[in-house]
C-alpha cells in the first residue's frame, strides 16, 4: 500500500471523547475483563506525567458531568466494551453512572504517577481477594503492550521499530504532489475514511452550535458577528465540535495523531470553506487529506501527547488545505506552516479542558492570517523565531 495511504488509515480513526480518558477506560475495561467486578480489594493506576495532564480534569463521555482518572478508568470497567477500542464507552448507561458512584465511594482507587520515557503509558492493576490483573497500555492509545495474571505474563506485545510506519516520506513537498496525482477511487478504504471523517466531524461542530456545551466557545463566536465571513463560520463550527467534546459530548469524532481536537481542527475548517464556496466532493476530499498529513507531519516530531499545543499544527494544516483549494503553490503552502508555528506555536498544552475550544479558535486566527499574508507571498525570514 502508498505509505501515505498507510499513515492516513493508522492516524485517522474514531474516537469517542477526549483520547487520555478513554484510554484509561479501555485499559480498565481489558482489566475487568478476566475476573469481573466482584471481589475487588484495590485499583491501582499508574500514568505517565502527559496522560495526568490530559486527563485530570476532562469530562469524560457518556458520564454526565463526571470528570478525571478514577472516573475513567472505573467506568471502562463497569460499563465498557474493550471491543469498541477508542468507543469503549459506547454503550454506557445510567446504571453503569450509579455502580460507578458506588465503588468510587469505596476509595479503593488511587492514581500515581510513573515517571517513563513513553509519554504515552498507563497501568492498571486490579487486586482481587485471590488474583491480580495488571494490563499495560503504551505508545498508542489503544495498544496494549502486557497484560499479567498474578505473576504470569500472558500478553507480551510491545511496540518495536517494526510495528512504526516510516514516516521519512512526509514534506510539504511529497504530501503536495501525492495529492496532485491521487486517484482517490484506487484507495476505496482511505476514500470511505476520509468521507467519515466529513460527516462525524461535521456532526459534533453543529451539535456544539446548536447546544450549550462547555463555554460556548463557537457559539459565543458565531454570534459576535451580524455577517459572519466563511473564516469566522469555520472558526465557530471548529471551536463548537471541541466545546462538545471536551464537555463530554456522546458523538465520536475522526481522530488525526491521537487527537479528536486535532482531528476536528485539520478538517472543519475546509469543509465549511468548501460547502459555502461549492467546492466539488473530490476536491474536498483531496484537501482534506493534504490537512490531515501536513497535520500528522508536524505532530510526529512532537510527539503524540507534549507540551506544545497540537491544534496548532491542525490549523495551519487546516489552512494549507484551504489553500489548495484556492489554488495556492506549494512555496505558499510552506509560507503558511511557517508563518502559523512563529507566531502561534507558543501555545502552551495545560491538558484536556473546555479551553481547548479557545485554543483552537486563537491558532485558526492565526492561521488564517497566515494565510492571507502568503496569498501575498509574504512569510518570515527563516532565521527567525521558531522558524
Amino acid at each position: 500500500m502508498n505509505p501515505f495511504v498507510r499513515i492516513l488509515l493508522k492516524e485517522m480513526n474514531l474516537a469517542l471523547g477526549c483520547t487520555e480518558p478513554i484510554a484509561i477506560a479501555y485499559t480498565g475495561a481489558v482489566a475487568a475483563s478476566f475476573f469481573g467486578l466482584n471481589n475487588i480489594k484495590k485499583i491501582d493506576v499508574y500514568c505517565s506525567p502527559s496522560i495526568i495532564k490530559n486527563a485530570h480534569c476532562v469530562n469524560v463521555p457518556n458520564a454526565k458531568g463526571r470528570t478525571g482518572i478514577k472516573t475513567a478508568v472505573v467506568l471502562g470497567m463497569i460499563g465498557g466494551n474493550p471491543d469498541y477500542k477508542l468507543e469503549v464507552l459506547r454503550d454506557v448507561n445510567d446504571k453503569h453512572l450509579e455502580a460507578v458512584d458506588q465503588l468510587l465511594d469505596k476509595n479503593i482507587v488511587n492514581i500515581y504517577t510513573k515517571d517513563t520515557e513513553e509519554n504515552l503509558f498507563v497501568n492498571v492493576i486490579i487486586k482481587y481477594i485471590d488474583n491480580t490483573v495488571s494490563v499495560l497500555l503504551e505508545c498508542m492509545h489503544d495498544h496494549i503492550s502486557q497484560i499479567k495474571i498474578n505473576d504470569e505474563i500472558i500478553v507480551d506485545n510491545p511496540l518495536n521499530e517494526k510495528d512504526f510506519e516510516d514516516y521519512s516520506c512526509l514534506s510539504l513537498k511529497n504530501i503536495y504532489q501525492f495529492v496532485k496525482e491521487l486517484d482517490l477511487n484506487n484507495y476505496p478504504e482511505l476514500k470511505d475514511r476520509i468521507n467519515l471523517s466529513i460527516q462525524v466531524n461535521s456532526e459534533i461542530a453543529n451539535e456544539g452550535l446548536n447546544r450549550n456545551w462547555g463555554l460556548k466557545v463557537g457559539k459565543t463566536i458565531q454570534n459576535s458577528c451580524n455577517n459572519p465571513d466563511v473564516f469566522t463560520n469555520a472558526k465557530a463550527l471548529t471551536a463548537a465540535g471541541s466545546d462538545a467534546r471536551m464537555s463530554g459530548c456522546s458523538l465520536p469524532v475522526m481522530i488525526n495523531s491521537g487527537s479528536g481536537n486535532q482531528g476536528i481542527t485539520a478538517s472543519i475548517p475546509i469543509i465549511t470553506y468548501a460547502k459555502e464556496n461549492n467546492i466539488p466532493l473530490e476536491q474536498l476530499q483531496k484537501a482534506l487529506i493534504l490537512s490531515n498529513l501536513i497535520a500528522i507531519h508536524q505532530k510526529h516530531h512532537i510527539g503524540k501527547l507534549s507540551a506544545f499545543c497540537g491544534v496548532v499544527c491542525s490549523s495551519a494544516a487546516a489552512s494549507c488545505g484551504i489553500a489548495y483549494l484556492m489554488g495556492l503553490s506549494l512555496p505558499q503552502l510552506e509560507m503558511i506552516v511557517s508563518n502559523t508555528l512563529v507566531s502561534a506555536g507558543g501555545i502552551l498544552c495545560d491538558g484536556a479542558t473546555p479551553s481547548c475550544a479557545l485554543k483552537i479558535a486563537t491558532s485558526l486566527d492565526c492561521a488564517f492570517v497566515s494565510l492571507q499574508l502568503a496569498k501575498e507571498n509574504l512569510t518570515f525570514n527563516q532565521n527567525e523565531g521558531l522558524v
